[in-house]
């Protein structure tokens, strides 16, 4: 801390050289680790992924689309695999 420098003053100046020393990315990568997915996992993912994609298109085909989805253009039904 610098001489009569409040702790407001302090602060903002320890926080503009910590955004300007790209240093946010590493640190919050050490913070919030997540182990990477497995084979199977990604797998599962995709072929969800896949399964959405492919109901979307049949159901703005239909022109049912507009009538399933809320306000974010998420589906409101479930979707199963099988």
């Amino acid at each position: 801390m610098k001489d009569k420098e409040s702790f407001e003053g302090m602060y903002r100046r320890f926080t503009k050289k910590y955004r300007q020393s790209n240093l946010a990315p590493a640190v919050k990568e050490r913070i919030f680790h997540t182990k990477p997915k497995t084979k199977r996992l990604k797998k599962r993912a995709a072929l969800v992924g896949n399964k959405i994609r492919a109901t979307k298109d049949y159901l703005e085909k239909t022109g049912e689309l507009d009538k399933l989805t809320d306000y974010r253009g998420r589906l409101k039904m479930k979707i199963k695999l099988r």
